[in-house]
């Protein structure tokens, strides 16, 4: 360790005799601290690193300790110290850093060799990184040591002997470190010898500490879950109507659930699942090796009752949160979560729901229940972060219902711009029969909001719009109950789209305009956005219940067909106008002004404007043009393609030496005007 601090006594012994005395009081101050430190969260592939840290300020990160003055690299896992030798007066150094003449008129630094050397102490260290023991290397002069495992290069340390000598330690992979959610040190000590101009040596060390990089990890709830008392397909339930069966793969996993519960008014056990959980992992240097999500109660009480009244109490069985009733011990349901973030649960009595006033109140697990999501990384880190997910296990009583898997409609904006597309709102009318009586946006204000899947955190949801203005929205409802949403660009009566819902729930969507999709050279599904659409069922009695429908608009890119040949004659027609470039502009057609978004373009693929002309004649063997006797050049004016003569290029199109000129626009299909201006050769 760093740390060597206490009482230390000094024995002095007799040469002959044997004789030992012992100082009455001595004591010796060893000072922590080492010569350098560097930390394996600021490992970086893009800085040349074979692994990436998490750059990431967790308990236990130290601050990099380098020699400023002679660390003038901008690598943070490269740090210098100084050796402080002292040369004395035999300081000639007739070659610098890496002489291999020391004490014939040059001095050096190298590392201690042969037994008890720098290498056999780092071999009694036993380092290893990834499970791989390191090996170590010496070059010729000595004074550069390569550490090694498994084809990797872990670190370098470089001597240098200008001034009074300094090192350079450069890390370039992951060391292990001992394992515990900490980002403990190791350190390594490195002998070295320093031998003067006329063959006299010292020897002293020094120490670099590396400092570990931990996993890191977020979880948070993305969903929830809801079983429903009804029995058959609703809400989340993973009921087969066809079969007549719930998902096997999720009645397999309470298989081993004990004395589950038989309710007369519950047809069997009934099975939901849904995505609850999002996590992501940031493995750092040292790499995740296991990454799991699980269950915990966190209060035995759960809250919830049976019908009868009798409370339930939550256990941790076997990976599952069980809820059994007190007394008899029968489970009334089960709670499972699978590795991707998927709570199911398995219920087998009905519960009591107070609320009489309502046929479909949901309770849940608010403040009982949490995710937790473990990672270890390669060297026995292990990070752990949790979130409470009560709140988003609900039980569902009997009444219509409206779910949200099924509601929505996928597809390419490039689609859904060429006429109505159909939809079915999903729910269950329950026992009294309901219609569908209202539908919203999810909005901000009365801007319709979206949600783009590729990003994260505030830049993941944005307002819904087009040719760069955003999106309002209304809705109007007929006489016969048919529910009309019209979205129009702000300020503008310009259609965005429409959608019409009639009272069975059955709709169409149509899109007028393409939206601003944020992810640049991407399309289809590449470049998703996505909207919610809430709608309301209600039934005979008034009872109500609500589900988004998720509307994912996939961006639509140009499509470009065969571009017809033109043809100049010197002697003739020089001039080309207007020629189509057979440009499908799709969904993305608007050409307004002001910039992006709302403005198409056509531009040349090749910043160097000779890369984007091609030369050929019959032979096959032409690359290059004349005109005059003087090799045809090209650069670009203000977007325009010249080919000019001479070893200027021109500053305007109009210059004498421009021989010919190409135009591209943007307009209808887009097009090109090509004009010769001089001859060719």
């Amino acid at each position: 360790g760093r740390d060597h601090e206490g009482l230390w006594i000094l024995e002095i012994s007799d040469r002959l005799d044997g004789d030992v005395g012992r100082l009455v009081s001595w004591t010796l101050e060893i000072q922590s601290g080492v010569s350098a430190v560097v930390d394996e969260d600021d490992l970086s592939r893009a800085l040349g690193d074979n692994v990436d840290g998490n750059g990431d300020l967790a308990a236990g990160d130290n601050d990099v300790i380098t020699n400023a003055s002679l660390d003038n690299d901008t690598d943070p896992t490269t740090v210098f110290g100084n050796l402080g030798v002292l040369w004395g007066a035999d300081n000639q150094n007739d070659i610098e850093n890496g002489g291999t003449s020391a004490g014939i008129g040059d001095r050096s630094v190298a590392f201690a060799k042969g037994g008890g050397g720098t290498i056999d102490r780092l071999l009694d260290v036993g380092l290893t990184s990834n499970g791989e023991a390191l090996s170590y290397a010496l070059n010729a002069s000595a004074d550069i040591l390569t550490a090694s495992a498994g084809g990797r290069v872990i670190f370098t340390v470089e001597l240098f002997d200008v001034d009074a000598g300094s090192f350079k330690f450069d890390l370039q992979d992951a060391l292990d470190h001992a394992a515990g959610e900490d980002e403990n040190d190791i350190i390594l000590n490195f002998l070295f010898v320093a031998t003067d101009s006329d063959g006299d040596t010292g020897i002293s060390s020094f120490s670099v500490a590396v400092d570990d990089d931990l996993p890191d990890a977020e979880i948070a709830v993305i969903d929830y879950v809801r079983i429903d008392e009804t029995y058959g397909l609703h809400s989340d339930n993973v009921f087969d109507p066809r079969s007549g069966t719930f998902d096997p793969s999720i009645v397999a996993l309470f298989n081993g659930v004990t004395s589950p519960g038989a309710d007369q008014d519950l047809p069997g056990p009934i099975f939901a699942s849904y995505g609850v959980v999002g996590f992501s992992i940031a493995e750092g240097a040292d790499c995740a090796s296991d990454a799991s999500p699980s269950l915990r109660a966190d209060d035995a009480a759960s809250g919830l009752t049976t019908t009868d009244g009798t409370p339930i109490t939550l256990t941790l069985e076997d990976g599952l949160v069980v809820g059994r009733v007190d007394g008899s011990g029968d489970a009334a349901f089960a709670i499972a979560i699978d590795n991707d973030g998927n709570v199911s649960i398995a219920q087998y009595l009905s519960l009591q729901h107070p609320d009489d006033t309502t046929s479909d109140e949901h309770i849940s697990l608010d403040g009982k229940l949490s995710a937790v999501l473990s990672v270890t990384d390669t060297d026995g880190d292990t990070i752990t972060r949790d979130v409470s997910i009560g709140a988003d296990v609900t039980f569902d009583d009997d009444g219509p219902s409206a779910f949200r898997r099924g509601s929505g409609i996928t597809g390419n904006e490039a689609v859904f711009v060429t006429g109505p597309v159909s939809g079915q709102l999903q729910f269950d009318g329950g026992a009294d029969g309901a219609t569908v009586t209202g539908i919203s946006f999810i909005s901000n204000g009365n801007y319709i909001r979206t949600i783009d899947p590729d990003a994260s955190g505030p830049a993941r949801r944005g307002d819904l719009s087009a040719q760069g203005l955003p999106l309002t929205w209304s809705t109007s409802t007929d006489a016969n109950g048919v529910i009309t949403a019209l979205a129009v660009l702000e300020g503008t009566t310009t259609k965005a789209f429409e959608m019409v819902v009639n009272p069975d729930g059955s709709y169409t969507y149509e899109q007028f305009v393409g939206f601003d999709h944020p992810d640049a050279n991407e399309v289809e599904r590449a470049d998703q956005l996505t909207f919610r659409v809430r709608f309301t069922v209600t039934d005979a009695d008034g009872d109500t219940d609500t589900a988004n429908a998720v509307i994912r608009v996939w961006d639509s890119g140009p499509e470009l067909d065969i571009v017809e040949d033109s043809l100049v004659e010197e002697d003739g027609l020089r001039v080309l106008s207007d020629i189509d470039l057979a440009i499908g502009w799709v969904a993305d057609d608007a050409n307004g002004v002001g910039g992006v978004p709302g403005v198409r373009s056509v531009d040349f693929a090749e910043p160097d404007a000779a890369a984007n002309v091609s030369i050929s004649d019959p032979s096959g063997t032409l690359n290059e043009i004349y005109s005059n006797g003087e090799l045809v050049s090209f650069a670009f004016i203000n977007g325009v393609l010249v080919g000019y003569t001479g070893a200027a290029a021109p500053g305007t199109t109009a210059d004498s030496n421009v021989v010919m000129i190409v135009v591209l626009s943007e307009e209808g299909r887009g097009s090109y005007d090509f004009a010769l201006l001089q001859p060719l050769d």
